[in-house]
């Protein structure tokens, strides 16, 4: 393994003299480095040789006993463990030898001309991503790019195509245009209208799987629709059920009670027998809300199916209106809050106190609207439920979360005055209790808003 280069002859001219990067001696010299089990200390020495120059230093604590045993080999000596190899003597030994070739010259011979410096490569790296997002723009409309949202993903999702070639990037650049059709799409839907994801796809992109969870349309759309980056596939669904995206119309359903639209005699039936219904996406879509009929009712809504059951097993008061997200609300759960909210209807949400359980609720308040508000989701309503029973600690990234929501509250709040923010006082008060609570410790006190209409 320690194989030394051959040393010339004194007053022998150098192999490769006169001869450039491609002389006989550089490629002597790469032929030669080429059989030895150096190949990721060379890499390092190409990339670090153009930044920094023969000062720079290859750390010796990460080398295998091959690696170490062929540089002793190349140097002629013994390097003590652990010590890390100056570039310079690699390049004096190069020169000493029958090569008579430096190092930057074997490298080039072995690996090619070398690597741009750091600051001409993330110039031209700028320059490609700006000419990129210059032929994906026109095809996206402006609000879609809000707060930033979509330019990191994006900007992910361009290194890792340039990585693997033009055909790629290429192709990256046709789904990101479809992106920007979708996003403009779903914003000129029909009122209450859910399109579903893969035939939106088909349309705008002519490939009913070009959105699908796990690839690069599917993460742009999400964050052009205001997702985090790394949402789950509950979370995935949620946001784009905000959209009015469902995946299709008979999977996505919700679970109510006392809420039935006109038009659906089923739901109708269930509904005067004081039955729980199960109504999926297509349906919701079409059922008739009429504002005289639920203009300023209270229609109260829950995260959990197990809290939603037992408010129904205690017996709910007539006149009572209940539905159930189950989690992260579907499709159609969302279609059907903002058409009571559109109708005029008061909905109250809650859920657990936990970073998804702020984020759901975030989301049914901005689908039902202006007159929409947390039910039993306060400071003090969550210290309760502490009491009751404290649950697991937040995690890091879920008090991150909340902490910026609580940010984004108060911001809003500042920019329209008055008063401040349910959610963001709830997001506070949990950041400060340091561990979630869950809704079902409430329940004595959700049976008697519901006794009352209150809440």
């Amino acid at each position: 393994m320690g194989v030394r280069p051959p040393r010339r002859a004194a007053g022998t001219p150098p192999p490769g003299a006169g001869g450039g990067p491609g002389g006989a001696g550089a490629a002597a010299a790469a032929a030669h480095l080429a059989r030895l089990p150096l190949q990721r200390v060379l890499r390092q020495a190409w990339e670090r040789l153009p930044r920094y120059g023969l000062g720079a230093r290859i750390p010796g604590a990460d080398l295998t006993p091959a690696e170490r045993q062929a540089l002793d080999g190349l140097l002629a000596e013994r390097l003590p463990p652990g010590r890390a190899v100056p570039l310079r003597r690699l390049d004096d030994a190069l020169r000493r030898s029958a090569f008579g070739c430096g190092l930057d010259e074997a490298l080039h011979a072995l690996l090619g001309p070398p690597p741009l410096p750091r600051v001409e490569m993330t110039a031209r790296t700028e320059g490609a991503f700006a000419a990129f997002v210059a032929s994906v723009a026109p095809h996206w409309p402006e609000a879609a790019d809000e707060a930033g949202r979509v330019s990191p993903v994006l900007r992910r999702e361009f290194a890792r195509a340039r990585r693997l070639g033009e055909g790629t990037l290429a192709q990256l650049g046709r789904t990101a245009q479809a992106v920007g059709r979708a996003v403009g799409a779903v914003a000129t839907r029909a009122h209450g209208a859910a399109i579903p994801l893969p035939v939106l796809a088909n349309r705008v992109a002519g490939d009913p799987h070009a959105f699908d969870a796990g690839t690069p349309g599917g993460r742009l759309l999400v964050a052009a629709l205001g997702g985090r980056p790394g949402a789950g596939t509950t979370e995935r669904q949620a946001v784009l059920a905000m959209a009015g995206i469902a995946l299709d119309g008979v999977s996505s359903t919700v679970a109510v009670w006392g809420v039935a639209g006109a038009g659906d005699p089923a739901a109708a039936a269930a509904s005067a027998s004081e039955q729980v219904y199960v109504a999926p996406l297509r349906l919701v879509a079409r059922w008739e809300l009429a504002p005289a009929a639920w203009r300023g009712r209270v229609v109260h809504a829950v995260e959990n199916p197990a809290v939603f059951e037992a408010l129904v097993d205690h017996g709910p008061p007539a006149g009572c209106a209940l539905l159930c997200t189950s989690g992260f609300p579907s499709a159609a759960a969302l279609t059907l809050i903002a058409r009571l909210g559109a109708a005029g209807a008061r909905v109250r949400y809650g859920g657990d106190f936990d970073g998804n359980g702020l984020l759901i609720a975030r989301h049914v308040l901005a689908a039902a609207g202006e007159t929409a508000a947390l039910w039993r989701m306060s400071a003090a309503d969550y210290r309760d439920a502490l009491a009751v029973a404290r649950g697991r600690p937040l995690r890091p990234e879920e008090d991150r979360a909340l902490a910026e929501m609580a940010a984004a509250a108060a911001e809003r709040v500042a920019a329209r005055g008055g008063g401040g923010d349910a959610l963001a006082a709830c997001a506070t008060a949990l950041r400060a209790g340091g561990a979630v609570a869950y809704q079902e410790a409430l329940l004595p006190v959700l049976w008697t808003d519901l006794a009352g209409q209150g809440g």
